[in-house]
């Protein structure tokens, strides 16, 4: 009996509706204690214990782009063999899926896609091992055919080595 393959579409979209959100929260929490250090505040510690309420609550408006990355991650893995490639288009489509959310001020438009940008490139590297890199549905009668048949990696199969 094979054993499944850890590689699948649905296990590259769950580790971008998972971590997405939480990643893309984090970074912008970051972002907003850079910008006070910045601008000359001080460094508060109560501003470090406020991330993990943040990356949580990052969920109600990072959920649906992380979707839509994760199902473009999803269909660009099996076109894309190149990890830095993939990873690229990746993070490419997580700024695109931030920047829908100019609706809400235009002046974040551009933050809310770095911010994509960034939580959509953790979120592909966490899910380098795991995406598909080839037809993930390979017919029955190609893997476990008559005696003799090749497999998909082009190797000679018998019966005798199928179970």
């Amino acid at each position: 009996m094979q054993r499944a393959s850890k590689r699948s579409s649905g296990r590259t979209l769950l580790m971008f509706v998972a971590f997405g959100p939480a990643i893309g929260g984090t970074a912008l929490g970051l972002w907003f204690i850079a910008l006070d250090i910045l601008d000359g505040g001080q460094f508060h510690w109560g501003a470090i214990t406020t991330l993990p309420l943040l990356a949580v609550a990052a969920y109600i408006f990072g959920l649906l782009p992380a979707f839509f990355t994760g199902v473009a991650a999803m269909a660009l893995s099996p076109r894309i063999f190149n990890d830095r490639l993939w990873l690229l288009a990746v993070t490419a489509v997580g700024l695109v899926s931030g920047v829908v959310y100019v609706f809400l001020s235009p002046s974040t438009g551009l933050l809310m896609g770095g911010i994509g940008a960034v939580a959509a490139l953790a979120s592909g590297i966490l899910a380098l091992a795991i995406r598909p890199l080839g037809p993930e549905i390979i017919p029955a009668i190609l893997t476990q055919g008559r005696r003799g048949s090749t497999n998909p990696h082009g190797s000679q199969t018998s019966k005798r080595m199928i179970r």
